[in-house]
C-alpha cells in the first residue's frame, strides 16, 4: 500500500524565513569535515550546518549514528552537517534504510522547523526534469539538436562501436535532409497561368 506522505509544500508560501545556524562549524568534527572533502572529491565543497526553519533538499553524501552530511545546490557544491538527533524520518522506506545505516546517497528533503526537522524521500528526477514533451516543445528541431540528442542516446544505450557508429552516420544524414529540403518549383498565380495560356500560338 501506497504511503502519503505530508511533505511541506514551499510554493504555498506557509514555510518561516530561515533564520539563524542552528550551531556553529567548529562543532563539526575534522574528521567529519575531512570526509566530506574526500567522499565528495572536492577539497574546496563548502560545508555549513543547517538554518533555523531551512529547507534542504540533495543526496546523502555520509551517514553515522550522529551526523548526516548532505549535498546541496544544482551541482553539489555545498554539503549541509545535519546533526540525526534533530531529525525525524518520515516514510517506511527512509526509516528502514536509517535503521540499517543504508541512507547513503538517499535522495531526501531535510524541512526544519524551528530547530526540529523532518525528512521525506525526495523525487530528485520528477523535479528536476522536464517531461519528454515538455523538452520537445520547448527545442526546435534541427540538425544540431538531432545530432545532439542522437549521440547522447547512443553513448548510453548502443555499446558496440560499430552499431553506434552506423546509428549516428544515418542521423547525420537526416540532419542533412532537415538542412536542406527538397525545392519545389514556384506555383504560378491564377492570373500568370491564364496569360500563359492566351500566349499559345494560335492555329491558322
Amino acid at each position: 500500500m501506497t504511503q502519503n506522505l505530508e511533505v511541506p509544500n514551499e510554493q504555498q508560501g506557509t514555510a518561516q524565513q530561515a533564520g539563524k545556524y542552528l550551531f556553529d562549524n567548529k562543532q563539526i568534527p575534522k574528521t567529519l569535515v575531512d570526509a566530506t572533502k574526500q567522499r565528495s572529491e572536492n577539497n574546496s565543497i563548502s560545508i555549513v550546518t543547517p538554518k533555523e526553519n531551512g529547507s534542504y533538499k540533495g543526496q546523502v553524501l555520509l551517514n553515522s549514528d550522529v551526523w548526516l552530511v548532505q549535498l546541496v545546490g544544482k551541482e553539489g557544491n555545498t554539503a549541509v552537517v545535519h546533526q540525526k538527533k534533530d531529525i525525524e524520518f518520515v516514510g517506511s522506506s527512509l526509516i528502514e534504510r536509517n535503521e540499517h545505516k543504508k541512507l547513503n546517497k538517499a535522495d531526501v528533503q531535510i524541512h526544519y522547523k524551528g530547530e526540529k526537522a523532518r525528512a521525506y524521500p525526495w523525487k530528485k528526477e520528477k523535479e528536476l526534469h522536464t517531461s519528454p514533451k515538455e523538452t520537445a516543445k520547448a527545442t526546435p528541431l534541427t540538425p544540431e539538436t538531432l545530432a545532439a540528442a542522437a549521440k547522447k542516446y547512443a553513448e548510453t544505450e548502443i555499446k558496440n562501436v560499430k552499431s553506434r557508429d552506423a546509428f549516428l552516420r544515418h542521423i547525420e544524414g537526416l540532419g542533412k535532409s532537415i538542412a536542406a529540403p527538397e525545392k519545389t518549383a514556384p506555383a504560378q498565380a491564377p492570373g500568370r497561368q491564364a496569360e500563359a495560356r492566351d500566349e499559345r500560338p494560335q492555329e491558322r
